[in-house]
């Protein structure tokens, strides 16, 4: 397949869009918020694991030299060489053992220090112990020993205790992981906002208007921007959601407005080439060719055309929801085409309307068996010498098969991309597949734009969920065809 030369100047490829990044971030927030939210309860689990409470009991002694009592700096230095000679005789495996044989034990197991007071002939003896019980027998069996040692070792010192603290009741330090839980949380939320920030904007799609031209292989014949799924508090309170269609008086003007002029330069595509059918689609799901197709027909319908509107999307019918129409007053298409139903009386009409419609309300999970039979194929045919227009919302190309199978069926194609949704490369693959078949793509819808436009909050495009099941498998495009061009 051949394009022509471009000489437009290269666009970025990667570039920082604040709107399609905070989008980003939003879609993915609860993601963002239950891995933090994880991170916080592991780092419970670590502070849990490693936490153990200790007790500790002190006593102060005073330390003076036996032959010059009444000299402080005298004092001051033997209360020095006494801390330090005290706790290397703590550390003394024949001291240790009179002291664990006294207070009852085969060893001790927790830590025992001294330390001096600054400036002063204070010395202070620690005792850490795991529980208050065993901190207490400790301490007491080092005060009931330490004398009949000292004497021997420290010679012409006194050591008399000052004082001595209770048994402890409350541990050195309380179980309290609640800051190092918060730290966590906060670190891991800013670490996935940077991930999300950092892959949206190195995502290769199309972000702004001014890209679609120079990165995909199509000319743009209208954007959408985005429209609210809310325009009253009742509807928001009760999330009651609604599709953007011209025909409901609470959508914007802006957006009716861009869907005229949409509608008006597809119609001029399809008178200049002839032709009655056309298909729209997407590269993927939930970018808004249902909406779209049905606001094309609606518009077509108020300039008077006789439009016939077929869901041709048998994974994921979708349009008698977006008309909101009952399932029961509808005869499926897919019945149709699987000989269970005749076409008599096939096609349901809009009341006080020349919309007319070929619906579905089941999925078909052989849709693609019951287009290749050909049926739809000589239905489309026959219908169109009674209609002006007939639009058909087909499946997206990257999912399944069924839109490759229907471009054999339609005059021309339309391809909806949503803003900052599907990638460059398999945009340009779709388009690739449509223009295969003698060049029937027309062009493309640039949908749900938001951000860079002052009238954000009128105009575009606003659909519910649409999940996921009913297509299967992602369905990957062949890369090598097109990177031999």
């Amino acid at each position: 397949m051949q394009f022509e030369e471009r000489n437009e100047e290269p666009v970025q490829l990667f570039r920082f869009n604040g709107y399609t990044v905070g989008r980003d971030i939003i879609k993915h927030m609860k993601m963002i918020i239950m891995i933090s939210v994880a991170a916080m309860l592991l780092m419970y689990a670590y502070l849990a694991y490693t936490y153990a409470e200790t007790y500790t009991m002190t006593t102060t002694f005073t330390v003076v030299s036996a032959s010059t009592e009444n000299d402080a700096y005298t004092n001051i230095q033997s209360a020095s060489t006494t801390a330090t000679s005290f706790q290397t005789i703590l550390s003394n495996s024949v001291v240790q053992e009179a002291v664990a044989k006294a207070a009852g034990m085969d060893s001790i197991p927790g830590t025992v220090t001294t330390s001096l007071v600054e400036n002063t002939n204070l010395m202070t003896l620690s005792v850490t112990e795991s529980s208050p019980k065993m901190t207490y027998a400790v301490m007491n069996a080092i005060l009931d020993n330490y004398s009949s040692v000292s004497d021997k070792v420290l010679g012409s010192v006194i050591m008399t205790i000052l004082d001595q603290s209770d048994i402890p009741t409350q541990p050195d330090a309380a179980f309290a992981p609640a800051n190092a839980m918060v730290k966590m949380f906060i670190i891991v939320f800013c670490l996935m906002l940077v991930i999300v920030a950092f892959g949206s904007t190195f995502q290769d799609a199309i972000r702004a208007e001014n890209e679609v031209e120079k990165k995909i292989d199509t000319k743009r014949l209208g954007t959408l921007y985005h429209e609210k799924k809310y325009k009253t508090f009742t509807r928001r309170s009760k999330k009651k959601k609604r599709s953007i269609l011209i025909t409901d008086p609470t959508v914007s003007f802006s957006y009716s407005e861009a869907v005229r002029r949409m509608v008006s330069r597809v119609r001029n595509k399809m008178n200049h080439r002839n032709s009655k059918v056309l298909m729209v689609t997407s590269v993927l799901e939930n970018e808004g060719k249902s909406t779209v197709a049905v606001n094309l027909a609606l518009e077509l319908v108020e300039e008077e055309q006789k439009v016939l509107l077929i869901d041709g999307d048998f994974r994921k019918p979708a349009l008698y929801k977006v008309l909101q129409i009952d399932p029961k007053e509808v005869t499926d298409l897919g019945e149709v085409l699987n000989h269970k139903i005749s076409p008599k009386n096939m096609i349901y009409q809009k009341e006080n309307s020349n919309l007319h419609l070929l619906l579905n309300t089941v999925i078909y999970p052989n849709s693609t068996e019951l287009l290749s039979q050909g049926l739809l194929e000589r239905i489309i045919g026959e219908l169109k010498r009674e209609y002006d227009y007939i639009i058909i919302d087909c499946s997206p190309m990257a999912l399944v098969a069924d839109a490759e199978e229907m471009l054999n069926m339609v005059d021309n194609t339309l391809l909806v991309v949503r803003q900052h949704y599907a990638n460059v490369r398999d945009i340009n693959d779709a388009i690739d597949i449509i223009n295969s078949r003698k060049e029937k793509l027309i062009g493309c819808v640039f949908n749900n734009v938001g951000g860079n436009r002052v009238s954000l909050t009128h105009g575009g495009q606003g659909y519910g969920e649409y999940g996921n099941y009913g297509y299967g498998r992602y369905h990957q495009y062949d890369h090598s065809e097109r990177e031999g061009e």
